[in-house]
């Protein structure tokens, strides 16, 4: 579970996205790393069913953190309906 860890701290760290000066930055700081623990804990659950010659339809995709790991990997379309408009990785 590392690797996704690593990937998201390396990659999609909240500091490449946000400033601390952002009167809301504890809010958005507090979202970020739920989403980081979700996709972490997601990625533990179905790490052991993924395969390259299957496409991955992911949805609830939220800021997708998991999609963008696995997109490095596998083939995988995220959506999330929760009023974002989905995104599209491959």
């Amino acid at each position: 579970m590392s690797s996704i860890k690593i990937f998201i701290e390396n990659n999609l760290n909240i500091k490449n996205f946000v400033f601390k000066e952002n009167k809301n930055f504890n809010d958005i700081k507090n979202y970020y790393e739920n989403a980081k623990a979700d996709s972490i804990y997601c990625y533990s659950k179905i790490c052991d069913f993924l395969s390259k010659d299957k496409k991955i339809l992911e949805v609830g995709g939220g800021i997708h953190l998991l999609t963008s790991f696995l997109d490095k990997e596998f083939n995988i379309t995220s959506v999330e309906p929760g009023g974002l408009k989905g995104i599209q990785m491959n």
